[in-house]
């Protein structure tokens, strides 16, 4: 009995095709934004672990929020020295000096800013490589000036990742210095280096160079600014307190009262905040998927009240020739979830194919998962049921003999 119900409900639906079709699209939508706004939120997710596995998450910088280049609250090597005798579980503390220079290469002269690194800095970088190599502890030592480059800034100056061995000269101040490219690199580590940067800094050049810091002093003749220093705790769970304790030192130290101008900022922080910026926009869109399902259902429940219209004389003839009141209602219902259970199969493939997209033209890998499928396709046969109601009710309520009267 059911089998002919849903027969003769398919058999209905492919009587109006394009109605049944305009009438799934509001579901389509729905679902397929559902599945791939989970599916691409996954995958950023999983992209921003995989960058955040480059760093120890024992990992934490102290930074300052004003431009050093031209005030005193820049760090000092005095500052390294006391941090690590004074701050309970710190491991390694790191400098990251910063200064401005011209550079001259074969595509022109470019305003970048160098980042000066010293051998310390394998404790906190794992970057990938792009092209070439990255600095080895003989680098750090050599009166021969090597450099890395940013995966952008090589894009952008060179428009290619291929350029080691290019030789380049750094000029500042009428100081000149010859060095070579010896890799491209990208690593979540050194995008946190930049985005501690104040914006106003960041606008003034076009690239981005790492350098060991002695031969950022040789170039310079004097000692570099340092802007930020990198903290290393013996664990996760002192990184905080370790954040806090070196906040504290360094404000009593540059006798910085009434003002706070460093701050730190520790991996898992980040991590949180991406997560929970992931987490809000994927809230928001699935919302917004919702109501076009909601606004889907309300279309299907209109269409389904057009048909028991339509179709009076149809219900009038079927329960004369013995039909119930339930065979009516369920074959309303039945079609109502037909409806919506293929609009969500539709809408589920499409969004794999809008996700699979969104991979070929980003870095971003969907993750898709069965829950996704089922939560959007579950939901579009949820709609069918609640929407199909009313009209099947309304259908299996007609009386027979004013059906058939029915013109």
């Amino acid at each position: 009995m059911f089998r002919e119900i849903v027969r003769m409900a398919q058999g209905a639906l492919r009587v109006n095709k394009m109605r049944s079709f305009l009438t799934m699209l509001g579901i389509i939508v729905g679902v397929a934004a559902v599945v791939t706004i989970l599916s691409v939120g996954q995958g950023a997710r999983n992209l921003i672990m995989e960058q955040f596995d480059t760093v120890g998450t024992a990992s934490s910088m102290v930074y300052c929020r004003t431009n050093v280049l031209n005030n005193e609250d820049a760090f000092s090597m005095e500052d390294l020295e006391m941090l690590r005798r004074r701050v309970p579980n710190l491991v390694s503390v790191t400098p990251m000096a910063m200064d401005t220079a011209e550079m001259k290469t074969t595509r022109g002269e470019h305003s970048v800013f160098l980042f000066g690194i010293n051998e310390d800095y394998v404790r906190f970088v794992v970057a990938e490589t792009i092209s070439g190599r990255l600095f080895t502890p003989r680098d750090f030592y050599s009166s021969t000036a090597r450099i890395v480059l940013t995966e952008e800034s090589a894009a952008k100056i060179y428009n290619s990742h291929n350029i080691d061995g290019e030789v380049v000269t750094l000029v500042s101040g009428g100081r000149y210095l010859n060095a070579t490219i010896v890799g491209v690199a990208r690593s979540s580590f050194l995008n946190m280096m930049t985005q501690a940067m104040p914006e106003d800094m960041l606008e003034q050049a076009s690239a981005i160079i790492y350098i060991p810091i002695n031969s950022m002093r040789q170039f310079l003749g004097s000692e570099p600014v340092i802007m930020s220093l990198a903290l290393l705790s013996d664990d996760v769970s002192n990184i905080d307190a370790v954040n806090r304790r070196s906040l504290d030192l360094l404000h009593e130290r540059h006798k910085n009262v009434g003002r706070k101008p460093y701050r730190a900022m520790s991996l898992t922080d980040v991590m949180e905040q991406a997560n929970t910026i992931i987490n809000i926009v994927t809230i928001f869109i699935v919302a917004v998927a919702a109501l076009s399902l909601l606004v889907g259902g309300i279309g299907v429940m209109n269409i389904m009240l057009v048909s028991v219209v339509e179709r009076t004389r149809e219900i009038g003839l079927r329960k004369a020739l013995g039909a119930t009141r339930r065979d009516i209602l369920n074959q309303f219902i039945v079609e109502s979830i037909i409806l919506t259970t293929l609009g969500g199969l539709i809408g589920a493939i499409t969004g794999v194919v809008i996700a699979n997209i969104v991979m070929f033209l980003t870095d971003l890998k969907p993750v898709f998962t069965p829950v996704s499928f089922l939560l959007a396709v579950g939901f579009s046969v949820s709609v069918g049921l609640f929407f199909g109601i009313r009209p099947a009710m309304k259908a299996a309520a007609l009386n027979p003999i004013d059906a058939l009267r029915n013109e």
